[in-house]
């Protein structure tokens, strides 16, 4: 999408802004299942949603053009989706932030127009909360971070069947997104969700996020449980580990073990 000019306005108070609903976490840990029950709940999807692949045939249901900015704002500071020191981008990414926030805010101004929830997932936005959270702001909207928590070798297994990185590889950026969000999270609307109560309970899930976002989703009908019911499925989830495996591996970085805890703990409250 081409760069357009925005004029700076002031930020709106939390009563009368907007929402948005923000997926975070990292790639391949249920931020496609979460984007797609937020909009069947209700939340607004913009157009130009990257169409579904063998990998991921349920559809990915994230723009075009986020995916596209962020990784041009990744490469501006020597990074990219799988680094595994992608801990350290959020920083340098605020301090270039002048130079891709007008086509941020341009995106949220084309895409959600006046929609009341909107639905943000890109996984890379994970790796540059602070600047997604001044263009939603900027622009009107009440961010509501959204971050889902896979098992890091489920993560990397699916990773590895793209054959788009290797299992340590997988394992480490796991934790740096994870790690990332977290620290980047801390003082705004945020709730975690583990991917297996997403799979397993839905309603109990949908419920903590209409209360995080202060019942920002309309009230669900009958209808669109039924296509909720349709869409969500165990049968999505293609492979399992539990704590024991990642203990077992003295072959992957020691870290993960313990970041997973961490982010089970949050997403238990």
């Amino acid at each position: 999408m081409a760069a357009r000019t925005k004029t700076a306005t002031a930020r709106p108070s939390a009563t009368t802004a907007r929402t948005a609903l923000v997926v975070a976490g990292m790639h391949r840990s249920g931020t496609s299942a979460m984007a797609r029950l937020l909009s069947l709940a209700g939340g607004v999807l913009p157009g130009n949603i990257i169409q579904p692949g063998p990998d991921n045939p349920t559809g990915f249901w994230e723009p075009a053009d986020m995916v596209g900015l962020n990784d041009r704002i990744l490469a501006s500071v020597g990074s990219r989706w799988d680094d595994v020191f992608a801990h350290r981008v959020g920083p340098a990414v605020w301090e270039r932030r002048a130079e891709h926030l007008n086509e941020a805010r341009a995106f949220i101004d084309d895409g959600y127009a006046v929609a009341t929830a909107a639905v943000l997932k890109d996984p890379r936005a994970s790796l540059m909360i602070r600047f997604w959270d001044e263009a939603l702001k900027a622009e009107g909207r009440r961010p509501v971070y959204v971050i889902m928590v896979r098992h890091p070798l489920e993560v990397a297994a699916s990773v590895m069947a793209r054959g788009d990185a290797s299992e340590a590889t997988a394992v480490m950026a796991w934790a740096a997104y994870m790690l990332a969000v977290e620290r980047d999270t801390r003082g705004l609307d945020r709730l975690f969700v583990d991917y297996d109560d997403l799979l397993g309970d839905w309603r109990s899930v949908l419920a903590r996020v209409r209360t995080a976002s202060g019942d920002a989703l309309p009230t669900l009908g009958a209808e669109a449980e039924a296509e909720i019911d349709g869409f969500l499925s165990s049968d999505q989830r293609h492979y399992r580990a539990g704590d024991a495996d990642l203990a077992a591996r003295g072959d992957l970085w020691s870290g993960a073990l313990t970041t997973l805890s961490w982010m089970r703990a949050a997403a238990k409250g």
